[in-house]
């Protein structure tokens, strides 16, 4: 007995997942309300767990601050905050015991209709629990994903140290045309409100936060060719502003065609609100390329031919292919070798972008009883090669041309 009791001393003073403890998993008691921790590794990863009717759950590894989130299925009230200290009372205890550089425990619980409450456990306050988020500690990093219920196409994450000043991405969760059809400024807004709630609640010291959007919704654009972008400081309540977009109707279009690019590649010109239009001059730059590497070989450096050759593949009724069948004779091409790579990475994105866009004309054609659907996408961009390979053959000879076509390449590089 007294070696048993020696053991389980021994036990008690190892960590969970000290690989010379026999059980690697520890519970603990506070009059009557327990916690759980198990080790899930040897390096210190351990699930944390306490409660019955609303439980506290905790996956990672001691830190000097630690969140813990609930869900109670009530609208908040102050009587119930004495059921929380309970539950609370043993995990925290947990984490005394096994975390030696723990310094405060953020409490985050969410109530019926949307209500959060926020509060705040630490060294300072002897464990007791105080209303509001306090002070970061220096290794707290802020995880925050925006919830899919918002906008299931539209979000926002960052995973960093606590900032005054920040800049997130909202994303496209799905790329495709029709979703970006889809997502408004105010779709945009609230996802940018969401983040901005819970990172101003997560990290004090924040002053402002900057939204750099995935793209102008349908009615507007971004000036000077840099993304559209939001902005939320404390100052002014985290109140959003668009920083740089304006509606299409005070809009002129700077590029309608592919020899529209040439006003501003013919000459030795600031190109950067042709980044507005990159998705475009990706498609002209794969036809530009392939044009002038046929017409104007002799103009190239050392150079790659190759052949292209069109392939049909068509389908039984289960999904199953038949043997490709060639669509006409090889294309050739001459690629200079040093674009190369950059061509080859064009072409893939332009040949998904060339799907969504028939896709979607395929849909809004029949959904509209009209004609042409995806043929009208493949004979515009048919006619903008025709009325390219006319101009490189009337061009060709010129310095000023060659000049263009090495313009041209350097902006593909700011895309690449």
């Amino acid at each position: 007995m007294k070696a048993e009791a020696e053991l389980q001393r021994k036990d008690d003073s190892l960590k969970i997942w000290d690989p010379n403890r026999r059980e690697h998993w520890k519970t603990y008691d506070v009059h009557g309300f327990q916690s759980t921790f198990t080790a899930i590794n040897r390096d210190g990863l351990f699930n944390a767990i306490a409660g019955w009717e609303y439980v506290f759950r905790f996956r990672g590894e001691c830190a000097e601050q630690i969140l813990l989130e609930t869900s109670i299925f009530s609208v908040f009230d102050e009587t119930l905050m004495a059921s929380v200290d309970s539950v609370l009372a043993p995990i925290v205890k947990g984490f005394v015991d096994q975390c030696d550089q723990v310094k405060i425990i953020r409490v985050k619980i969410q109530f019926k209709n949307n209500e959060v409450y926020r509060g705040t456990l630490s060294k300072k306050t002897a464990w007791s629990l105080v209303p509001n988020w306090e002070e970061e500690s220096d290794d707290f990093k802020v995880d925050i994903t925006t919830p899919n219920y918002l906008h299931n196409y539209l979000g926002a994450t960052y995973k960093g140290k606590c900032e005054d000043n920040i800049y997130v991405l909202i994303l496209l969760r799905n790329q495709s045309d029709i979703w970006r059809q889809n997502a408004s400024f105010s779709n945009m807004e609230e996802v940018a409100n969401a983040f901005v709630e819970e990172y101003s609640a997560q990290c004090g010291k924040v002053n402002q936060i900057n939204f750099i959007l995935p793209y102008a919704p349908a009615g507007y654009y971004c000036e000077g060719g840099t993304k559209c972008s939001m902005v939320a400081r404390k100052e002014d309540g985290w109140q959003l502003t668009f920083a740089n977009t304006k509606t299409v109707g005070s809009r002129t279009y700077l590029v309608k065609n592919y020899l529209d690019f040439f006003d501003y590649f013919s000459k030795d010109v600031n190109t950067n609100a042709l980044m507005e239009y990159s998705d475009y001059f990706k498609v002209f730059y794969e036809d530009f390329i392939e044009v002038y590497g046929d017409i104007c070989k002799e103009n190239l450096g050392p150079y790659t031919t190759f052949e292209i050759q069109t392939v049909s593949t068509k389908y039984d009724l289960n999904g199953v292919p038949y043997p490709p069948e060639k669509v006409g004779p090889p294309q050739v091409v001459n690629i200079e070798n040093q674009n190369i790579a950059r061509y080859r990475k064009f072409g893939g994105q332009n040949n998904q972008l060339q799907m969504e866009k028939m896709l979607s004309a395929e849909v809004q054609s029949r959904q509209s009883n009209s004609t042409g659907g995806y043929l009208n996408v493949i004979s515009r961009r048919l006619s903008e090669r025709n009325s390219l390979t006319n101009y490189v053959i009337a061009q060709c000879g010129s310095q000023s041309f060659k000049d263009a076509y090495d313009r041209i390449n350097l902006f593909a590089k700011r895309l690449d």
